[in-house]
């Protein structure tokens, strides 16, 4: 066991509180954190060691880290598609285990990555950076992924228990400005637990940034039929095709969107998502439905842009296929306009209700039509409709 003891130096008193405390410090395997020197297999030491030692936080100190490491497709016949990976256990395995990154400081989160379109605003280089070099051609592919075996219970599923927390994560764009690789792809965890991450482009104002390729996501969560505890918090990601990826059994806290083809991507689940606010900013979708999902949004607030940029707005809530059920409750903002009810546009969706957060002024307008006649209810839900009381006139949701 551990002791400390009153003639300790500082450097064996911190030693020995890292050892009680299960704190293993990247550092302490090699990591330098100098933004130039490559961190992969000192960062990927410290995880595993962890978790060979059954469980405990790898401390990042504030830095910059440099992720240049090639994607890990075989680590024990398992195809990680990361460059760093929790490492898996199987569902009737008793050592499974928790591993937890988690950074000195908190990542600043004011005007983070640019999203004025006069601005030259890039992320910040402070706190726990993770900088990742490597340009992807591997659709789906992360700095930082977990997955599991295929025979596991759940097949592909890692049931050690994912967390990270302080973490700011930059990946490396191509030369059309464009994200080729995602930022956490816990997809495959059974657990997950993300606080205070941010998953940005290097070097790039947003607002300037080009099409993401190779489905890139900036945090996936735990698909269908992973386990009960998924949470996200104060997570913000810009620039993926999809923000968020979320599924099973998952809460997302103040978390934000920026220059995304979807702004969140809800898979299938059967044991619903929840979502207390989120920030979608100039997304063409703010909301994707892309499986059969249960899900509350709370509170949606989307801004849109000034037209000509690839992430042009086109749907806040996109579900041709109307696979959605659950309620939305939303604010729409418009660029220099402000309060725009009329700028929530919904494709599809006959299975989820759409409710404004605010109205606008009171105003009163006229129905054609007598009271008898059918098409007088169809100019009505139209007139509502323009007016942002109800979301479409064919549905009256």
């Amino acid at each position: 066991m551990e002791t400390i003891t009153a003639g300790m130096t500082g450097t064996q008193f911190i030693n020995a509180l890292n050892n009680i405390a299960k704190v293993y410090n990247v550092k302490d395997y090699g990591a330098v954190g100098n933004g130039s020197t490559d961190d992969t297999i000192a960062i990927q030491t410290a995880i595993n060691t962890a978790f060979t030692a059954g469980g405990g936080v790898v401390f990042i100190p504030r830095g910059v880290y440099v992720i240049g490491g090639a994607l890990q497709t075989n680590v024990g016949g398992i195809n990680y598609k990361s460059q760093l990976y929790i490492p898996n256990a199987n569902y009737n395995n008793n050592t499974r285990t928790s591993v937890k990154i988690l950074g000195e400081s908190v990542p600043n989160f004011t005007q983070f990555s640019g999203n004025l379109a006069a601005a030259d605003c890039i992320a910040p280089m402070t706190g726990s950076v993770l900088r990742s070099t490597l340009e992807s051609s591997t659709a789906y592919s992360y700095v930082i992924a977990s997955k599991g075996a295929s025979g596991n219970f759940t097949s592909g599923i890692n049931y050690n228990t994912c967390l990270i927390e302080n973490i700011q994560i930059l990946v490396n764009p191509d030369s059309s400005s464009r994200v080729t690789l995602g930022g956490i792809g816990f997809n495959d965890a059974g657990d997950a637990l993300i606080t205070n991450v941010t998953v940005t482009p290097y070097n790039l104002c947003l607002v300037n940034s080009g099409v993401p390729i190779n489905n890139a996501v900036g945090i996936a969560f735990p698909r269908i039929l992973g386990q009960a505890s998924n949470i996200g918090n104060m997570c913000v990601v810009g620039g993926f095709e999809s923000g968020f990826l979320t599924g099973d059994h998952t809460l997302l806290n103040d978390c934000i969107s920026y220059c995304c083809k979807y702004g969140i991507n809800i898979g299938a689940n059967y044991n619903g998502l929840l979502i207390s606010k989120f920030l979608a900013i100039h997304c063409i979708n703010s909301i994707y439905v892309s499986g059969v999902a249960y899900f509350k949004i709370e509170d949606l607030e989307t801004e849109f842009y000034v037209p000509g940029k690839w992430y042009d707005s086109v749907y806040t809530v996109l579900d041709t296929n109307n696979y959605g059920h659950g309620e939305i409750h939303h604010q729409t903002t418009e660029y220099n306009v402000g309060f725009s009810p009329i700028r929530f546009i919904k494709s599809g969706g006959a299975n989820i209700q759409c409710y404004p957060i605010a109205f606008a002024a009171a105003s009163s307008f006229t129905v054609t039509g007598k009271r008898s006649d059918a098409t007088a209810l169809t100019n009505l839900l139209t007139t509502l409709a323009a007016k942002g009381i109800i979301i479409d006139s064919t549905t009256a949701s």
